[in-house]
């Protein structure tokens, strides 16, 4: 965990409809300065989670607190919360539903003209302040919903797939966004099936299925990966069609990809026994070039997965 001062701590929660449990036990924490990214598949309790947190619904059990006190008394005006689904009025200026939004959040008067500006400018919405929000894009909707949820510079942001609609551009703005409310020192929750994304802004993982959590350790920016907590893999471009063998070389697996290179799989090990393969492969005349590879976020994400399904149809 990012180790910065703990603030938000699940313990336990459960949370189920009619019968049917949508979050079992889940446990995690959240430090302020740090981002946490909670992933998984689609229906595994990310929403239902991130609900309960900002007070929308009451876990059936299991304790949810900020700075050691339950989250209920922490206030509305400490919160951003960006749900998956869009809610804005429709037939209203860019620039009034702001103003809105901000006596919502109990703003000074003075204060919210000048946070007003700083948003549209951030967010690049500007030109937009006059026209109505049911003329605009998912995606500049999609940052009038952000600008609404950092006008008031809360201590606790939620956010439900915040890069959704937005194109690459606008996702590496609202990425330079949520890195600066983490160096302010708030506590930053998202989901987001942009796990490229994902790896490059949160000190933490935790990975949710069928409504349980689990931290994928070895991931995230406040983390060093340990040299021996991945698999790597070698793609040997070749000269010709000929494939060496490398039997001098530790224990690995060797394919050709569809584009007729060599990839070599080695199971998790230290830099001097990769280092030794790679003066071998190198030193091989049928070698043009090589890159080395470690598997990411994406990776582990479809493995912890695929692993989890199967023990449950192992009866596990």
């Amino acid at each position: 965990m990012h180790e910065g001062l703990c603030l938000l701590k699940l313990e336990l929660v459960r949370k189920s409809f009619r019968g049917a449990v949508v979050v079992e036990d889940a446990s995690f924490a959240a430090s302020a300065g740090g981002i946490l990214a909670l992933i998984g598949p689609n229906g595994a309790g990310k929403s239902t989670t991130f609900r309960m947190i900002c007070g929308l619904i009451h876990p059936d059990s299991g304790a949810l607190t900020w700075s050691g006190n339950p989250i209920s008394l922490l206030s509305k005006e400490r919160l951003g919360f960006l749900p998956e689904e869009r809610g804005l009025y429709q037939d209203i200026t860019v620039e009034r539903l702001l103003i809105y939004w901000a006596r919502l959040r109990s703003m000074r008067s003075d204060a919210i003209r000048h946070a007003v500006e700083l948003w549209m400018d951030r967010l690049e919405i500007a030109p937009y302040r006059d026209v109505l929000v049911s003329t605009l894009s998912k995606g500049n909707q999609q940052k009038i919903q952000l600008a609404i949820c950092l006008l008031h510079s809360p201590d606790l942001l939620v956010f439900d797939e915040p890069f959704s609609g937005l194109d690459p551009a606008n996702q590496d703005l609202v990425t330079n966004l949520l890195l600066e409310q983490a160096d302010r020192g708030a506590v930053v929750v998202i989901s987001a099936h942009q796990l490229a994304l994902v790896e490059r802004l949160a000190t933490d993982v935790v990975l949710m299925n069928k409504g349980l959590t689990s931290a994928l350790e070895g991931f995230g920016r406040s983390r060093q990966l340990p040299p021996t907590a991945s698999d790597r893999t070698v793609v040997v471009y070749l000269k010709g069609r000929h494939t060496p063998e490398f039997a001098d070389i530790a224990k690995h697996s060797a394919k050709r990809d569809h584009l007729g290179r060599l990839v070599l799989t080695f199971p998790a090990s230290g830099l001097k026994e990769l280092a030794s393969a790679l003066t071998i492969i190198c030193s091989c005349d049928e070698v043009l070039d090589i890159e080395l590879d470690r598997p990411g976020l994406h990776q582990a994400y479809l493995k912890s997965v695929s692993n989890y399904q199967s023990g449950i149809n192992h009866g596990s």
